[in-house]
């Protein structure tokens, strides 16, 4: 596998909702175009605000990106998605193009890639990274799967220059864990009902040990740009930069905050550090789903 990294900036993040254009085939815009239901959701860092992007939704459902002016992107994580959760072959492109119909001048930043489908919700996020060999205004993402998706949705789409990688992977020992947030109201004689608000939230726990001075201070500035800003983060398992389809493993990501509040160290010996340990916790899924 490759090294962690990281991002916490989308640079979809100001973007208007007009700037993310709907479409039904690999053709150009003229061929049928729509309009999701809230469209400022894909971009809002709030992943329990989902776009609609089509309750009956065929292969080839497409959306062209203007960023605006050229920008060199390097990945694209589509986060809270339902196209893995109802089909075990469903798909995505990356193309970008100086030409905003996508008539000509495309080129391919990730082969058509199929999204791991594993137990919920990591069948839900998924990350697809390339290399940095286009800077272009425009960029398209095709779904393709046999079939139809009933009422196919979003929660956030977050594109990122340069992930900042890590050159230490965490030690065995780390894991993850699942929750779901349940409200209890009593009843009479005693019962009661729950309420469910949010979930299933992810959470994963690393722990690092024996680190060098530099590899402590990536942790380091892992932390200050999520906290310090607080910002939500992008966590990479797997850094993987091709034009290649990506694997299961390359795909897995967690969109979260930092849940320890400080930063602290050891000096376990001359030149060695014991950070303490990392734990990322997901931004929450649907409410009330």
């Amino acid at each position: 596998m490759g090294a962690h990294a990281y991002a916490v900036t989308s640079y979809l993040s100001g973007l208007a909702a007009s700037a993310f254009g709907w479409y039904t085939t690999y053709a150009s815009p003229s061929s049928g175009s729509f309009t999701p239901s809230n469209r400022e959701y894909l971009n809002d860092a709030h992943m329990d605000d989902q776009c609609l992007v089509s309750a009956s939704a065929a292969s080839g459902m497409n959306v062209i990106i203007d960023l605006g002016s050229a920008r060199q992107l390097t990945g694209v994580a589509i986060l809270n998605s339902n196209a893995a959760v109802q089909k075990t072959d469903a798909a995505v492109l990356v193309e970008a193009s100086s030409n905003a119909t996508f008539a000509a001048d495309v080129n391919v930043a990730k082969a058509a890639t199929t999204l791991y489908s594993t137990t919920t919700p990591k069948n839900k996020d998924h990350v697809l990274q390339f290399t940095a060999n286009h800077t272009k205004r425009y960029w398209r993402l095709t779904w393709t799967w046999t079939g139809t998706v009933t009422n196919f949705v979003i929660g956030e789409l977050f594109a990122f220059i340069g992930a900042t990688q890590l050159s230490r992977r965490s030690i065995y020992g780390s894991g993850e864990s699942y929750e779901a947030i349940v409200s209890q109201a009593p009843l009479q004689y005693g019962e009661t009902r729950g309420l469910f608000q949010a979930g299933p939230i992810r959470q994963l726990d690393l722990q690092w040990d024996d680190l060098t001075a530099a590899q402590r201070d990536e942790l380091y500035n892992m932390h200050a740009l999520s906290n310090f800003g607080a910002r939500p983060l992008l966590w990479i398992e797997s850094y993987e930069s091709t034009v290649l389809a990506a694997a299961a493993a390359e795909q897995e990501c967690i969109y979260g905050r930092l849940i320890k509040p400080g930063f602290q160290w050891a000096h376990k010996d001359f030149a060695i550090y014991q950070p303490g340990g990392f734990s990322i916790r997901s931004l929450g899924r649907e409410a009330g789903a």
